[in-house]
């Protein structure tokens, strides 16, 4: 009844459900599903309401994503600090490595990367990926979000197979900006 009345959108009766003990029975993917509709839709009451009821916010769907992954990718800074208030896994690795934070910084959400950070996130990038990334944004000239992936913790000086750095790849662009910083 409980899952019902959630589905159908009926929060009123579900959060009385909820009070009286009722279960939700879904399977992970379920709650996956349902934390992550309601997070990519903003739904803060909604997701707490699911939380109350007893859903994990570390649910995870096939990718292994969990709706602080989709939080932090779409730069959705309250529900992020609610998900981690609610005991959400801040490194919590999706099938591909990626973290909640490494999302933020790759989609350029400077207020939920920070916050993440602030709170001990980790952006889970080995040494040579940390190398790979940097050196991209430096040849491309991405001076923002370098410096944004740096202040959450990437090494600058980390070097590739041929001991190159985002430096090194800057001066040979000629981007004087990203040499500069």
């Amino acid at each position: 009844a409980l899952a019902n009345a959630i589905s159908r959108g009926h929060s009123a009766v579900a959060n009385e459900l909820c009070e009286a003990g009722a279960e939700l029975g879904w399977e992970e993917t379920d709650v996956a599903s349902a934390l992550c509709d309601r997070t990519r839709q903003g739904l803060l009451p909604e997701l707490r309401l699911l939380v109350k009821c007893g859903a994990s916010v570390n649910a995870a769907d096939y990718d292994k994503r969990t709706c602080l992954h989709l939080a932090a990718s779409e730069g959705l800074h309250t529900l992020a600090a609610f998900l981690l208030e609610a005991g959400a896994h801040i490194n919590a690795k999706d099938r591909w490595g990626g973290t909640p934070l490494r999302d933020a910084v790759r989609e350029g959400h400077h207020a939920v990367a920070k916050h993440l950070r602030s709170q001990g996130a980790e952006l889970g990038y080995t040494p040579i990926e940390t190398s790979a990334e940097l050196c991209e944004l430096a040849r491309a000239g991405e001076l923002v979000r370098l410096k944004l992936m740096i202040a959450c913790g990437a090494d600058m000086n980390a070097a590739d197979y041929d001991e190159r750095t985002c430096l090194h790849l800057a001066a040979s662009e000629g981007n004087a900006p990203i040499v500069d910083f």
